[in-house]
């Protein structure tokens, strides 16, 4: 065997696994989606609340429609009569989401589908880097990359289309936070500050809980990792340092976070929030099923919109419901 066909050989049998990876992402994708895939849907996924219908799909014609006007302001009087959009719009300046504002505004659907398609084939992508990293076995980290990328709490987050871009930059930043713990080349442990940035750009308030969870990953992580403690120590200082360069590249959302969070009436809720988590002993059993249901599966155990409870769904019972719990269970 010449030299050239035993370095394609070993390319052919280093990138196999991915291959396979993406072919079994893709039929499942098909397999769980088709209905919306052959229009018979109008979301492509199973749980479709209030916010999906009434709130997710109008603001993105909305969006859609503006930018294709050139009417890129921040405010617009035909939404809340005079809401500040500007945030909502910088959502859109990760690349990923930005097509579905680039697409025609008649083919958004089509923009959904395409944007949704590259995000899952990434997070399983990504999904695969890490559990490979981890587990030092690429087949593994095949399966372990499947199980993430179709969890429920996955395909719950469907009914908002950015809650998937959030998961994926979760996983890119999960996997990059590894790579500089690891002490890898800087052309990879530098993407962290780019990946921050778009984080901090399109879900800031996941973005704080990813930032509380890293903590606890590094402090964790260190107990394992078999370098001297001064080597840790700078690793943990690059880390800082590329984490701050993200903060400060995204920080032109900064203004419009802190307008849409003081005009709004989570405002008085979380000044509350002390008062209201003492009341998180004291929901009923259909609410903690739900939020079971909604960690394990798509309301595998029936109560659906039986969720009543006195704390904010999304910020104040996040960790009951989040796939960041999940895998921190499952990593302890």
């Amino acid at each position: 065997m010449t030299p050239s066909n035993s370095a394609s050989k070993r390319c052919l049998n280093k990138a196999f696994p991915y291959l396979v990876l993406f072919l079994l992402t893709n039929l499942i994708f098909v397999g769980l989606y088709r209905h919306f895939l052959l229009g018979h849907a109008a979301y492509m996924y199973a749980d479709i609340g209030n916010d999906s219908l009434s709130s997710s799909y109008p603001i993105l014609v909305m969006l859609s429609r503006l930018f294709h006007d050139g009417n890129l302001t921040a405010y617009d009087l035909t939404a809340g009569l005079g809401t500040d959009i500007s945030a909502t719009y910088l959502q859109y300046i990760n690349p990923i989401k930005l097509m579905m504002l680039v697409f025609p505004t008649a083919k958004l659907p089509a923009a959904i589908i395409c944007s949704t398609w590259v995000q899952v084939n990434l997070l399983a992508l990504f999904g695969c880097l890490y559990f490979r990293q981890m587990l030092k076995n690429v087949w593994a980290a095949v399966v372990a990359a499947l199980c993430w990328t179709y969890t429920g709490y996955v395909v719950l987050w469907g009914q908002n289309y950015s809650f998937l871009t959030t998961i994926l930059l979760f996983t890119m930043t999960l996997y990059l936070l590894e790579m500089v713990l690891d002490g890898a080349s800087l052309k990879i442990t530098l993407w962290f500050t780019p990946v921050t940035a778009l984080f901090l750009l399109s879900n800031y308030y996941f973005l704080y809980m990813t930032v509380v969870f890293a903590v606890f990953y590094v402090l964790l992580r260190c107990l394992f990792i078999k370098v001297k403690p001064l080597d840790y120590l700078k690793r943990i200082g690059v880390l800082a340092i590329l984490a701050v360069g993200g903060a400060l590249m995204g920080a032109i959302s900064v203004p419009s976070i802190l307008s849409a969070f003081f005009s709004s009436n989570r405002t008085g809720a979380v000044s509350e929030a002390g008062a209201a988590f003492s009341r998180i002993f004291w929901y009923s059993p259909a609410e903690y099923l739900t939020m079971l249901g909604r960690l394990f599966s798509i309301n595998l155990f029936g109560p659906g919109s039986g969720y009543t409870g006195a704390l904010n769904y999304y910020e104040m019972v996040e960790l009951a419901v989040s796939s960041l719990f999940l895998f921190a269970l499952v990593y302890l």
